[in-house]
């Protein structure tokens, strides 16, 4: 018995092995605790249904519910590994204070990615469903499909799927369409410099209010907006229901169209952009 007290490896070995031993032990009741904790907090929350079924919890409250249960999990897990390493003989708060360091280093995005998305849970004005602009370093225009726990999967009107960074959400700013009853659109149209400008905006206001999906049209307004090479630009206002089914694009595409088809039918003209050439016989020169 001496022997094996007195000879350093071999002390190390058997020390190893009853750190093996405790982190296998351990690692399986942490994760029966953290099940027990889930449940528990599911059941207090009131989230399940009358059949006691989780599978008919709702997509905010279960992944609520398996973050609970992951933080438990690995916060045990972290304990379960400080305490083998103090059976071993390692210092402990020395290792603790280069994890920290380094976990620091490693996933301080992934923990601000986290914290966003309990934030995204949280807040009423975005889920899933909504159509949003995002006005981020690029611009994204598209439908939530999807909020993990690092990442917001969108589905641009184009079909494509856009992953972002969940903490992108929480520092750029958003611009909700379903969300909203009501929103502002903008169309614009160049004229002939001869146009009748009244007559002119007169017709625009009026192809525009013919649109089925036109809220409000006596709010309806066409403007004077600038004065340009080729023609004199008109911008209209006009307000619609974001949630009826239909994008920006293609909200203002009918409306482009029917503002075309109303100028023809009462003699307004829509110019081409075009340029005039003059030509001397003799090269110009300056006095």
């Amino acid at each position: 018995m001496s022997i094996f007290s007195s000879n350093p490896y071999i002390m190390f070995v058997g020390k190893l092995f009853l750190a093996w031993l405790f982190v296998a032990v351990a690692i399986f009741f942490a994760k029966h605790i953290a099940i027990l904790v889930k449940k528990k907090i599911i059941s207090s929350q009131g989230w399940l249904s009358d059949s006691g079924n989780e599978e008919s919890l709702s997509p905010g409250s279960e992944q609520i519910a398996n973050l609970v249960e992951d933080i438990v999990y690995y916060f045990l897990i972290i304990i379960i590994i400080f305490v083998a390493f103090q059976i071993i003989g390692f210092d402990v708060w020395l290792i603790l204070g280069w994890i920290s360091f380094g976990v620091w280093l490693a996933f301080r995005e992934v923990l601000g990615n986290m914290i966003a998305w309990i934030f995204l849970l949280t807040m009423k004005e975005i889920k899933l469903g909504d159509v949003v602009i995002i006005h981020g370093p690029k611009e994204y225009f598209g439908t939530i499909e999807e909020i993990t726990i690092r990442t917001t999967a969108i589905r641009t009107f184009d079909l494509k799927q856009v992953i972002v960074p969940n903490i992108l959400l929480i520092d750029c700013p958003i611009q909700t369409y379903s969300a909203e009853e009501i929103v502002k659109l903008t169309t614009t149209i160049g004229v002939h410099y001869d146009s009748d400008l009244a007559k002119a905006c007169s017709v625009v206001t009026a192809g525009v209010n013919s649109c089925p999906f036109i809220l409000n049209p006596t709010k309806t307004q066409t403007l004077v907006a600038s004065f340009d090479e080729s023609c004199i630009t008109l911008v209209c206002h006009f307000f619609v229901n974001p949630r009826n089914g239909w994008v920006q694009d293609q909200l203002i595409g009918y409306v482009n169209h029917v503002i075309l088809s109303y100028c023809k039918v009462n003699g307004i003209v829509i110019p081409y952009p075009h340029r005039v050439i003059v030509s001397h016989d003799k090269p110009y020169l300056p006095s």
